[in-house]
């Protein structure tokens, strides 16, 4: 497989940053995070929030989370 891969000149990536989802991933938490009433909460943290940034992305929610945090943790 990896010969073929190379004879192709396919380049493989793989990350949120490679594959460009991160546009993606803030304009749903900037949805999500619209202020709509006071005192609302960071809904960055939420279940719902990351699962459908999983479905938008093809990308297991829990996996997207965590990849997100770390880029934003290296920031």
């Amino acid at each position: 497989m990896k010969d073929l891969v190379k004879a192709m000149e396919v380049k493989v990536v793989f990350g949120l940053e490679a594959q460009g989802h991160l546009p993606t991933i803030k304009k749903i938490l900037d949805k999500w995070n619209e202020p709509r009433i006071e005192n609302q909460v960071d809904m960055t943290y939420c279940k719902h929030v990351w699962e459908e940034i999983g479905k938008e992305i093809g990308w297991c929610p829990f996996t997207a989370a965590l990849s997100y945090f770390q880029i934003k943790n290296k920031q």
